[in-house]
């Protein structure tokens, strides 16, 4: 039974691709490279005593996020962040809590 549902794979597989071949490709590796993301300087947001600090990156070319490591010195936690995801020509946003600081900025994509 297993090979005879290998064989009917196989020749749908077969049928698919001759199919196709008079039409649009099929997307392969190099057709499927990922769109460069290209993005602005992060701007950080530093708040004062006990307001909460963070930050935001605008990007275009793809999808991405900010991702941010976060400080928190009364109790000597470091953490990370993200904002949001978002499209190209969009801003992502994460922020610290409070009392702690963005010690850097990175993002995603």
């Amino acid at each position: 039974m297993i090979k005879k549902i290998r064989a009917s794979a196989t020749s749908l597989l077969s049928a698919v691709l001759i199919a196709g071949a008079g039409t649009v490709g099929f997307a392969t590796p190099a057709d499927a490279a990922v769109t460069a993301v290209s993005c602005q300087t992060p701007k950080v947001f530093w708040g004062t005593g006990h307001v909460n600090h963070g930050a935001s990156i605008q990007c275009s070319g793809g999808v991405f996020r900010i991702k941010i490591l976060c400080y928190k010195p009364s109790i000597d936690y470091w953490y990370t962040h993200y904002g949001p995801w978002t499209s190209s020509g969009g801003t992502s946003v994460a922020w610290c809590d409070t009392q702690a600081t963005v010690q850097a900025i990175t993002y995603e994509y």
